[in-house]
């Protein structure tokens, strides 16, 4: 009888002790997996959507919790080749556009006021580098693909206006967006024909052709130099690389 009473608490030690192993390693899972935390939201952009560019598109931004979007967003800047030891971990955004229904992701990069720029659409992900620094009294904007090759930049001036745009033809970015344009046919039952650039002038931007075509029409609208207030100047590099977006995917059956 004693024997069996040893046996038993012999039991109820190591169950005790498989309880509690097991009360840790949820409560760690669920450390690792916590939910997404909203930091800015504005449902009226949804209904008041501007024409404008250079306005404020986004409508919702969220700051990722310790979960799989947020190893899947590193694990592509990794497979980039850049050393996660370089990036600020805690500091991945997300947003929301109400222009279009790409996705944004950000992420900061330790020393520096650069950021690793990602857009998503659907299953496509395109990753970006973008640079942010002064030039004198005005902040320099730069975005480019991980090739280092620039594809737009621009200028911030003291009263957050930019200007002095550039864009450049670049090969990753208008094969995403010829790949975001063509999956958006499939879904949106509309055709994926090839483009004749003489039909779209005088049509709105996103019917050009390709990114950079849109992206000057887009710019040529507002003049040359600085012409416009920044509306969401608390992110500057974000709020730049997000003028983009409304031309990815950018095609003569785009809506407008």
């Amino acid at each position: 009888m004693y024997l069996n009473f040893k046996k038993f608490g012999l039991y109820l030690l190591l169950l005790n002790l498989v309880l509690i192993s097991c009360s840790e390693e949820n409560d760690f899972k669920q450390e690792l997996d916590t939910e997404n935390e909203v930091i800015f939201e504005d449902l009226t952009l949804l209904k008041n959507v501007s024409p404008n560019f250079y306005d404020n598109h986004f409508y919702r931004v969220e700051q990722l919790g310790e979960n799989n979007e947020k190893k899947k967003i590193i694990s592509l800047i990794i497979d980039k080749g850049l050393n996660q030891v370089n990036l600020i971990s805690e500091d991945v955004k997300k947003f929301y556009f109400n222009n279009t229904d790409l996705l944004m992701y950000s992420i900061s990069i330790k020393d520096s006021q650069n950021k690793i720029i990602i857009y998503k659409y659907e299953d496509l992900y395109q990753v970006n580098f973008a640079e942010y620094y002064s030039v004198g009294d005005i902040m320099q904007f730069e975005m480019k693909t991980f090739d280092n090759n620039l594809y737009y930049s621009l200028q911030i001036n003291g009263d957050n206006k930019i200007g002095n745009f550039n864009i450049k033809d670049n090969i990753e970015i208008s094969n995403f967006s010829s790949d975001v344009y063509s999956l958006s046919s499939t879904f949106k039952n509309f055709s994926a024909d090839e483009c004749d650039p003489d039909e779209q002038e005088g049509q709105c931007c996103r019917k050009q052709c390709s990114w950079s075509d849109c992206m000057d029409c887009s710019v040529s609208y507002c003049g040359q130099t600085w012409y416009c207030a920044m509306t969401f100047a608390l992110l500057p590099v974000e709020f730049s690389a997000g003028l983009a977006a409304s031309c990815i995917g950018a095609g003569p059956s785009s809506w407008c």
